[in-house]
């Protein structure tokens, strides 16, 4: 991510039924995140585009063992103080790639991380060049 952090999301969250009766949320997120690109380290703009639902339960026990083959919605523990910024913020990074980069290729070369010295290859190939004069 970008230091400063930009971009902009929004997120709405509905209450509902899933299924007969069993209560469910729905989580949708859009919008577009200020990223770098891992490989150039430029800047892009990487678009956010999340629908989710939640199935409701009242504890981790009530989470059907074969859950993990139920692709319509993942189970959620009700709790009165559900932290609605942190469950966003979850979603928001589960639905990242691991190597943020952009689709089309990048501008240029991979840009090295600036430490104040010189690039110990470029130095080398100086060094290279001035042994071929003499």
């Amino acid at each position: 991510m970008l230091p400063d952090g930009g971009g902009e999301l929004e997120y709405r969250l509905f209450g509902g039924r899933f299924g007969r009766d069993r209560p469910m949320l729905r989580l949708q997120v859009v919008g577009v995140l200020n990223v770098r690109c891992q490989h150039c380290l430029g800047e892009m703009k990487y678009p956010v585009d999340i629908s989710k639902d939640f199935v409701m339960v009242a504890d981790e026990s009530a989470i059907p063992e074969d859950e993990f083959d139920d692709d319509e919605a993942d189970y959620l523990v009700a709790d009165r103080k559900l932290n609605v910024a942190a469950l966003v913020e979850e979603e928001i990074l589960l639905s990242l790639p691991l190597v943020l980069r952009h689709e089309s290729g990048c501008s240029g070369e991979p840009v090295p991380a600036s430490t104040g010295k010189p690039n110990p290859f470029q130095v080398l190939e100086g060094l290279r060049k001035k042994s071929q004069q003499v």
